[in-house]
């Protein structure tokens, strides 16, 4: 752009492209003098209908780039309104501000002119240290505007971009989940069949065919995981409405990840408060049930033997209920249960265990978004 004492962007060393439309020879000379004076590139059009064949034509007089148009109202021919109207036509993408001369003491030319589309009002007689000031606080208005498009073209553009890897990935999922599907279940099945076998011939090797069982049936869990979390994150995964008491599904959760627990020397236990019942909520049941029981499943793999793996559900409060789940020492669990369903103390928690990461919480970020909840871990 013209007026470059120290241009702050590389466009604001070009020069301005400024079109002055007046039928009054003598303020256009004017003007066209002061704008010459600051580097502008400066075109006049002596009319209305000049001003509007450059327009249409796609040059101003000459000049490639119209970045603005000085405009001497009253102009004979075409009224000026014509002409205001027209740079909403013209071939640049932005508009084009319009800075409206008007006689003084005409407060009705000035209402034409901001109808019409002008961007500012200067009335005659024109100073030149005021015309230089105006034009390029509207020029910068201008090169704003722009950047301003072109930040959003680029969101818009990397939003697209990321809603189609986000759908690659979601695809790449549910073939890798079906493609593991069939393989999956023939070693489930074959390692079912010679469970009572070896049980008869090889009873040493019962604890072995257990843990093939039980690592299928965690791959169906996880593939299942990985073909949901495509269609979560993609607004695409059928919900249920389920009338849910949330003690009452802690509890079949726990339940079913006690034996795993168990097995890694881990307590699971269940502080709620609020009476008989839990809390009721609307929600799918299923999916609600499927990423507590991934947390739990977490939280049991990073707690040490002898630890205990809680879950505290507390009374609502302004129609939210929180759940918390935490990983501490045995010795402080008759302290928490007295709590009222009050989450644990941050100093008693387990210190060394790694944060929970992976396809699991992944999963359970996206499910509990679909549900309308949100999950969040305390440092």
């Amino acid at each position: 752009m013209a007026f470059a004492e120290e241009p702050a962007h590389p466009e604001e060393s070009a020069k301005a492209g400024i079109l002055v439309a007046s039928d009054d020879p003598r303020e256009a000379r004017e003007i066209h003098a002061a704008l010459t004076a600051e580097g502008c590139a400066v075109s006049v059009a002596p009319g209305g209908e000049e001003a509007l064949g450059a327009l249409s034509a796609g040059t101003s007089g000459g000049l490639e780039l119209c970045d603005l148009v000085v405009m001497g109202l009253p102009l004979t021919g075409s009224y000026g309104r014509q002409v205001v109207e027209a740079l909403g036509r013209a071939r640049c993408p932005e508009s084009v501000p319009v800075l409206a001369i008007v006689p003084q003491g005409e407060p009705d030319e000035c209402e034409r002119a901001l109808a019409a589309g002008a961007s500012e009002i200067l009335r005659r007689p024109v100073l030149a240290p005021e015309l230089i000031v105006r034009i390029r606080s509207l020029l910068e208005l201008r090169r704003l505007r722009r950047e301003l498009e072109e930040a959003r073209a680029q969101g818009n553009e990397s939003r697209e971009r990321l809603a189609a890897s986000m759908a690659e990935r979601s695809r790449f999922g549910r073939l890798v989940a079906h493609d593991l599907k069939n393989p999956l279940t023939g070693i489930l099945g074959h390692a079912q069949m010679i469970q009572p076998r070896v049980a008869e011939a090889c009873p040493d090797a019962v604890r072995h065919v257990a843990r093939i069982l039980e690592a299928s049936v965690q791959i169906q869990k996880i593939l299942s995981d990985v073909r949901d979390l495509g269609l979560l994150e993609e607004g695409r995964y059928s919900l249920g409405a389920d009338r849910v008491d949330l003690r009452d599904t802690a509890e079949m959760v726990i339940e079913e990840q006690r034996a795993a627990a168990d097995s890694c020397g881990v307590e699971l236990e269940l502080v709620a408060g609020g009476g008989r019942s839990g809390p009721r909520v609307v929600t799918d049941s299923g999916l609600l049930m499927r990423a507590m029981g991934n947390l739990i499943t977490d939280a049991v793999r990073h707690s040490p033997a002898d630890g205990v793996v809680r879950l505290v559900i507390g009374v609502p409060s302004d129609g939210h209920v929180e759940m918390h789940l935490s990983a501490v020492t045995k010795d402080l669990g008759d302290d928490a249960a007295a709590s009222d369903a009050a989450a644990p103390p941050p100093d008693r928690a387990l210190p060394a265990a790694p944060r929970p990461a992976g396809l699991r919480l992944a999963f359970c970020r996206a499910a509990l978004a679909a549900l309308g909840a949100r999950i969040w871990e305390k440092p």
